[in-house]
């Protein structure tokens, strides 16, 4: 069996932009809105199974893939309200069935909480046709089980109890020998959660446009990146999409809550944030600027200030300091 174990990190300020590894080969990558950001992150990885809980209590935006390999179950507890996923609301108590290698897209503007299953197709397919309605996990698209308030707090009360029981445990980085109960023990909950929905499954089809509308801003982050300087202006990006710049903004202010214009300097400045950080030994402020798209090094560092509390200087300080206390 592969290794197992538990998992815990804070990240606070700055330190909490960047990419986040997943399951073989998911990720997600966090932006920032702030210099003031507070989140946690909760594993337990016990090899065929990863159970993990992320709090933040700060707005976040993170764009990512899940696993290739791994069916992964979302459970929202703590911001669902302001929460939306490729675009589409998350909803009071919907559980969520992702199928692998689903593209994320997901952002909120207040405190929330999340908890994601992840499991081998078959294992949880096993389990589900026991049910009397032989559901079927989904191949291609992104589910929505409607929870009941008493099943969504049940599960929620499961998830919270297993992180509760790892981190009583002498030693909890080791957990192979109580995998198997634990995956069982969790297999059965999100089954039963499952199975306990009075309310039709829901794919994506109510909310096709909207899912439609988080796909263009995922598409347009990809034609931003791909163009030079990582900067594209906003009537080659609407000639692109095929969308007048009136459509695009009203698209942008409803799925994301700002303009495409904020939004794509926001992605910018997360960019020159990131490559700050974790600075190559030849990286300068002129040239992460140049790299992302702002020609005028001053406004970059006056804009850069106003969003992250900080010179890009003073960054790229940190970052260097940093590196001199590991050596």
């Amino acid at each position: 069996m592969k290794e197992s174990f538990y998992f815990q990190r804070n990240y606070s300020g700055l330190n909490a932009a960047g990419r986040v590894e997943l399951l073989e080969g998911g990720f997600f990558t966090r932006r920032l809105a702030s210099p003031e950001n507070d989140i946690e992150n909760t594993r337990i990885d016990l090899g065929q199974f990863r159970l993990e809980c992320g709090h933040h209590r700060t707005p976040v935006v993170s764009r990512g893939k899940l696993p290739p390999n791994f069916v992964s179950l979302g459970l929202m507890t703590k911001g669902n309200c302001s929460a939306r996923c490729n675009g589409m609301p998350v909803g009071e108590r919907n559980l969520r069935i992702y199928p692998e290698s689903t593209e994320i897209f997901y952002h909120t503007s207040e405190e929330a909480e999340w908890f994601i299953f992840s499991v081998p197709r078959h294992l949880l397919q096993t389990e589900l046709s026991t049910l009397p309605e032989r559901i079927t996990l989904p191949v291609n698209h992104i589910m929505t089980v409607p929870l009941s308030e008493a099943a969504h707090a049940q599960l929620k009360n499961l998830i919270e109890n297993v992180f509760s029981f790892v981190r009583s445990l002498p030693d909890p980085r080791s957990l192979s020998d109580i995998a198997d109960k634990l995956l069982n023990r969790l297999l059965c909950g999100y089954v039963t959660a499952i199975g306990s929905s009075n309310e039709q499954w829901r794919d994506i089809f109510p909310h096709r446009l909207l899912q439609l509308h988080g796909q263009l801003i995922m598409a347009s982050e990809g034609l931003v990146l791909s163009s030079e300087n990582n900067n594209l202006k906003l009537t080659e990006l609407a000639r692109s999409t095929g969308y007048t710049l009136r459509a695009l903004e009203i698209i942008f202010n409803n799925t994301v809550g700002m303009p495409p214009k904020s939004w794509f300097m926001n992605l910018r400045l997360n960019g020159a944030l990131y490559d700050l950080i974790y600075a190559q030994k030849d990286e300068n402020v002129a040239k992460t600027a140049t790299r992302w798209g702002f020609q005028h090094l001053a406004r970059f560092s006056s804009i850069y200030r106003q969003t992250f509390g900080e010179r890009p200087s003073e960054t790229l300080a940190r970052s260097r300091e940093k590196k001199q206390i590991k050596l």
